[in-house]
């Protein structure tokens, strides 16, 4: 297993942003990402934090030497 940490975040606390696994098969998993930049700060409109939280989906995939296109689910919760 490999934490998947991108440069430049803070380093959340209790969780990890995502991980890497291996077998069978391999797996990216990623905890909850949310509107807020990499200050913690929330633009105004709903919009533009959909935009911020799936930036930072594609940033923690590549991370993990993966694609967007390639995410056979997106589970929204």
């Amino acid at each position: 297993m490999r934490t998947l940490q991108p440069a430049g975040w803070s380093k959340p606390r209790g969780f990890s942003h995502g991980v890497e696994l291996d077998g069978p098969g391999r797996w990216i998993v990623l905890a909850g990402q949310t509107g807020g930049d990499d200050k913690g700060e929330y633009q105004p409109d709903l919009a533009a934090q959909a935009g911020t939280a799936l930036r930072r989906i594609v940033t923690l995939l590549a991370g993990g030497r993966a694609r967007a296109h390639r995410a056979p689910d997106l589970v929204f919760d």
